[in-house]
């Protein structure tokens, strides 16, 4: 029995959103363990709105220049929203290459502060637990 297309495709987008949660996660911020936690709902929640935003925005355009009238509206319809959607990527692309690097602020010195991270990283995190009493 031939499985159908959609199938294929909902693994693959779980197989990518699987590794792309592990590349937030254990990448973004190697130092601060912490804060996986917040960059994981972040990437969650950025996620989300964008899916939404995306069919809304594609939706709109869709039934503005065609429709489900009949198979032409449909076909102009469905061009206008796929060349917005390209045109969406490609500013987006463009964004990302020409975005500058950005480098994790270092303290100046080799101790750790107060401020600096636990494991003698030097980064500074901006991170409280709760009952804790600040030390200045």
């Amino acid at each position: 029995m031939r499985k159908p297309f959609w199938t294929y495709l909902a693994c693959c987008i779980a197989v990518f959103m699987i590794s792309m949660d592990n590349l937030i996660v254990t990448n973004a911020l190697p130092v601060i363990r912490q804060l996986e936690g917040i960059a994981s709902g972040t990437s969650n929640a950025l996620r989300q709105v964008g899916t939404v935003l995306g069919i809304a925005v594609l939706g709109s355009v869709f039934s503005a220049a065609g429709g489900l009238g009949s198979p032409g509206q449909f076909t102009t319809g469905l061009t206008a929203a796929l060349t917005v959607s390209a045109a969406i990527l490609g500013a987006s692309a463009l964004v990302v290459l020409l975005a500058p690097e950005t480098r994790p602020v270092r303290q100046a010195s080799a101790g750790t502060a107060a401020g600096a991270s636990a494991d003698g990283g030097g980064l500074a995190v901006p991170y409280q637990r709760r009952g804790a009493t600040d030390p200045a």
